[in-house]
């Protein structure tokens, strides 16, 4: 469980900076709005009885709210396409993965293991650069590219767990 924690997180991290470049978040974020509300009510409704039936829930519940809100989100960065240099990488993959940030943030919210998963990150080495490294490597610009995925990724860690 805490290693499909962690690799979540990971992806969350290796993802957040490009996601921020790419589709403008904040002015998309509430495309996401509505799965968020969906996931938390089928987790709630459902009172799972273990973390591991609450996650699946998170992971396959409201997949017409998913669809709907990847498909909005595509339809803004194609109308944006001008605006986002190539070597950002591909979108439709930042969009799945802010998709699938919400799902696990459902989760968390749900279980509450946000605020100890977050000390735990905390207290741990930095987690950043590697997965940097691998997201950096298929870009033009290895180490400007790095660079930024690392200060992104920091930033995106101490927010995510300041959201508590």
């Amino acid at each position: 469980m805490r290693l499909v924690l962690i690799v979540l997180l990971l992806i969350a991290c290796g993802r957040a900076g490009a996601q921020d470049r790419i589709l403008g978040v904040a002015p998309q974020a509430h495309e996401l709005a509505p799965l968020q509300a969906c996931l938390s009510k089928a987790i709630t409704d459902a009172k799972p009885s273990s973390d591991d039936a609450a996650l699946a829930i998170a992971q396959t519940a409201c997949a017409d709210e998913a669809a709907t809100a990847r498909l909005k989100m595509i339809d803004a960065n194609a109308r944006h396409s001008g605006s986002t240099p190539p070597s950002y990488g591909d979108p439709v993959k930042a969009i799945d993965g802010a998709i699938l940030v919400t799902r696990t943030n459902a989760y968390w919210d749900f279980t509450g293991h946000r605020p100890r998963f977050c000390e735990e990150i905390q207290n741990a080495a930095d987690v950043c650069p590697k997965p940097c490294t691998t997201w950096a490597g298929s870009q033009p610009d290895f180490k400007t590219s790095f660079d930024q995925c690392v200060a992104d990724c920091r930033k995106q860690k101490q927010k995510s767990c300041s959201d508590q």
